[in-house]
C-alpha cells in the first residue's frame, strides 16, 4: 500500500472507496448503457451493424462498453 497512513486518512480513503464502490455497482450491464448502442435508425448495435436480440439486450455482450453519457 506504499506509505503509512493514520486513522484519520484511512476513513477518508474507506469512505472514498465506497463512494467509488456504488457509483460502480449502480451501473447497469445492457445494450442501453452501452457506446455501441444507437437507436437513431432503430435499435443497433454499431459494433456488429445489427439489432441486438432481446436476451443480449437485457445483458449486454463480452464487447459492452460503458456510455457514461446516455445521448
Amino acid at each position: 500500500m506504499g506509505a503509512g497512513m493514520n486513522k484519520t486518512e484511512l476513513q477518508i480513503r474507506r469512505d472514498l472507496f465506497r463512494r467509488e464502490l456504488k457509483a460502480l455497482e449502480s451501473i447497469t450491464v445492457e445494450c442501453f448503457t452501452c457506446q455501441h448502442y444507437a437507436t437513431a435508425h432503430g435499435p443497433t448495435c454499431s459494433m456488429f451493424n445489427a439489432t441486438p436480440p432481446a436476451d443480449v439486450v437485457k445483458t449486454g455482450c463480452d464487447e459492452w462498453i460503458h456510455d457514461p453519457i446516455p445521448f
